[in-house]
């Protein structure tokens, strides 16, 4: 959470920032930058993944601010995390 908030999260973006990987474009989507927006937000490849945090949370599931900070979103934005398995190399199974 830390991460994503600082914008530090293991994402093409950062990474590419600093010098970790060879491109920021993003893996799922190859059309725009891996940004913690993007990722979350975004991404038209994870529509799937994110409609259970949409359900849960209606219009505030576009919301970065909302999803980083209120505690009614953690539990589904880690959900949708998981689901992704973005974070699988990095962390594990979340």
């Amino acid at each position: 959470l830390v991460q994503l908030r600082t914008g530090h999260a293991p994402l093409k973006k950062h990474l590419y920032d600093i010098q970790r990987a060879d491109s920021p474009i993003c893996d799922a989507c190859e059309i725009e930058p891996e940004t913690v927006l993007h990722f979350l937000v975004d991404c038209r490849k994870r529509v799937e993944h994110r409609l259970p945090l949409t359900l849960a949370l209606g219009r505030a599931a576009r919301s970065v601010p909302v999803l980083l900070n209120s505690p009614e979103a953690l539990s589904p934005l880690f959900q949708f995390i998981a689901r992704t398995k973005r974070f699988k190399s990095v962390f594990g199974d979340l």
